[in-house]
């Protein structure tokens, strides 16, 4: 019986000692505390491409149209045909302008008869120096006149403008076209530059400047992609479908002949890209569109349900861009037993 007891005081002794071991954070944890693991919040930049799709295009595309109006006397050129700067493109009928040049001649030479007269009595003493000054602005309107329609003749016709090729053809022989009517589009593909143009949303827009790289891809001329850069981004957006259109410019390969309008996948990458708090998505709850919940401490004892803004996201996190500070911790485990203000007993991962 002694050695019984013996042994019981020994025990005792042993748990005892034990307990004084107990690690401080239990001693002096709030009765009911729930245990959680934290991590310190980590800044980081999502880079997510900017996907769009676009078309092949050159910078310097031309609609070419009569100065004055008239009938269509020919059209020398079909859509897809290569044109030579200078090329004679198309005609209007010059019956009419013929006439008005011929008027116009006429006009002058009464004016120049009207002027000697002047003159001649200004030196009789018989005409004044007003009717001999009238008689002088009569002459030098006729033959204003007279250059307005011979600049007007010239621009009868349509010559091309650059090398390149005929994009679309708008009229045909025989048709009555206004000043100004777009007849012909052109382009110059033949010596000048590639490039491709495509609409972005406003806050891709926002994501992107001028040297940012990009790749394209386009099917029917090559299987993988063609480098490119971001040339420039319009400063307002189309008044028909809201986006804003940008400029690409690509390096092709030799042999390699786009078309206009041929259609392009474009991958755009933003160089400069901000940096927000990062999350794994296992920590995010009660989620609708952009706005969700996470569990964070201040003080490692009490849990706070705190509200954020999500951003971008990739394969394994979110991008938090509102609603947390450097000095919180994300709860990471025990969170489905936790509500606001939740006693908590944290653990720090290493």
């Amino acid at each position: 019986m002694k050695n019984y007891w013996i042994l019981l005081i020994s025990l005792a002794s042993v748990l005892g000692a034990c307990g004084d071991a107990a690690p401080e954070a239990e001693k002096n944890a709030t009765p009911n505390a729930i245990a959680v693991e934290t991590i310190a919040l980590q800044r980081a930049a999502i880079a997510l491409p900017v996907n769009a799709s676009g078309s092949f295009t050159t910078d310097d595309e031309t609609f070419l149209g009569f100065k004055i109006g008239g009938v269509i006397q020919s059209v020398m050129v079909n859509e897809g045909d290569a044109v030579r700067k200078g090329q004679l493109l198309a005609t209007l009928d010059l019956a009419e302008i013929n006439a008005g040049l011929k008027q116009a001649e006429l006009g002058l030479e009464k004016a120049k008869r009207d002027y000697e007269r002047a003159s001649r009595l200004f030196a009789d003493s018989v005409a004044t120096r007003e009717q001999l000054q009238n008689a002088k602005t009569g002459l030098d309107i006729a033959s204003e006149q007279l250059r307005q329609v011979q600049v007007n003749r010239q621009y009868a016709e349509i010559r091309a403008v650059s090398n390149g090729y005929v994009l679309r053809k708008m009229a045909n022989p025989g048709q009555v076209v206004g000043p100004g009517t777009p007849l012909l589009q052109t382009n110059g593909g033949t010596e000048k530059s590639w490039m491709v143009k495509v609409s972005l949303s406003d806050a891709d827009w926002a994501r992107l400047q001028a040297g940012d790289s990009a790749s394209v891809l386009c099917q029917a001329l090559s299987p993988t992609a063609f480098p490119a850069q971001l040339l420039r981004k319009a400063e307002s957006a189309d008044p028909y479908s809201g986006t804003y259109f940008a400029d690409l410019s690509l390096s092709l390969p030799a042999g390699v002949k786009p078309a206009q309008g041929l259609y392009a996948r474009v991958e755009l990458f933003p160089s400069a890209e901000g940096t927000q708090f990062q999350i794994p998505f296992e920590y995010v709850f009660d989620a609708q569109g952009d706005e969700a919940f996470v569990f964070v401490t201040s003080d490692g004892k009490t849990a706070r349900k705190q509200a954020v803004k999500l951003g971008k996201m990739n394969s394994r996190s979110v991008e938090v861009v509102q609603g947390l500070e450097p000095s919180m911790r994300l709860i990471t485990s025990g969170s489905a037993y936790l509500k606001d203000q939740s006693p908590i007993l944290s653990v720090a991962k290493p």
